[in-house]
């Protein structure tokens, strides 16, 4: 059993996605018993740092430069290596962050922040031990931040419920993160890098008819002012209303089943695990497991 939780905790600890997941300290992918029935609750920080939609970068695999025979040349060619990718991301991203301003135009006046805040609130009611104190939302990432916040938080333990959202490089799916971590109250003002629990999950619409033409899928979210992707984004958290709950709730049992080499897999949005479940009676809705849970679903 502790085989298995180790392994379920290296891969929640893998950041999926472009940007990635805030970095804990080895804290484990399941919440102890003794850390489920305190008395007095949580509080809990929502952060979404970001004002805006943003769109994934994805450049592969970048050849290595030849030549060098020396050790020193091996050094500065691998450098080059590494500022040439930076390049490549930095104009890829250029590029995409251009192509999305259709995107932008549409979710102007849409709260995402009281969508995050109603939607942690919603899928923390639904675990009856959790207690969800005063929830808070930030728009900072700072760990400073989130060390202030436990450190003037008077609840025995603390919460941190990070969210971003951003389309896929080729504009086909709508992503949104959710990476949850929770810590205990300590005298030591470190404690916000010593999580007892974190686990990370992702809520994926992609689009029914996908084109390799980005500029097509761009059509498809932002017609009808973008009608299909406000849907979508309300869509997409509103999984974690379901998502959450079943995490939280994870056992050293859940983890073992989840990982036998047994278990059905499944394929979604390009992405390839074993089968959580199936959802809303459709086929092409399922919560897969890939370096962290991810639920895919078709818009509509």
């Amino acid at each position: 059993m502790k085989n298995t939780v180790s392994f379920l905790i290296a891969l929640a600890l893998a950041a999926t996605g472009a940007h990635a997941a805030p970095k804990p300290s080895n804290a484990p992918a399941i919440v102890a018993s003794l850390d489920r029935t305190i008395s007095g609750g949580r509080d809990v920080r929502v952060s979404l740092p970001q004002s805006e939609i943003r769109v994934g970068v994805d450049i592969g695999r970048v050849a290595a430069s030849m030549g060098g025979d020396s050790l020193m040349g091996a050094l500065i060619i691998g450098e080059l290596d590494r500022d040439r990718r930076e390049v490549m991301e930095k104009e890829q991203d250029r590029a995409a962050t251009a192509k999305a301003e259709p995107l932008r135009t549409v979710l102007k006046g849409v709260d995402v922040e009281a969508l995050a805040m109603a939607t942690t609130k919603s899928a923390l009611s639904r675990v009856d031990w959790f207690q969800a104190q005063n929830v808070t939302l930030t728009k900072s990432e700072a760990p400073q931040m989130r060390a202030d916040f436990i450190n003037a938080s008077t609840t025995p333990q603390v919460a941190v419920v990070d969210y971003s959202y951003e389309m896929s490089p080729d504009f086909s799916h709508l992503r949104v993160n959710t990476w949850i971590s929770m810590a205990r109250k300590g005298a030591r003002r470190n404690a916000a890098n010593q999580p007892i629990y974190t686990q990370n999950m992702s809520s994926v619409v992609q689009l029914k008819t996908r084109s390799y033409e980005h500029s097509e899928n761009i059509k498809s979210w932002s017609a009808d002012d973008g009608k299909l992707l406000k849907s979508a984004l309300v869509a997409a958290f509103g999984q974690f209303e379901r998502m959450i709950p079943y995490a939280l709730g994870l056992s050293a049992e859940d983890a073992k089943a989840l990982t036998a080499k047994d278990r059905e897999k499944a394929y979604a949005a390009g992405l390839y695990g074993p089968l959580v479940e199936r959802g809303n009676g459709q086929a092409d809705d399922v919560l897969i497991w890939s370096r962290g849970f991810i639920n895919v679903q078709t818009a509509r």
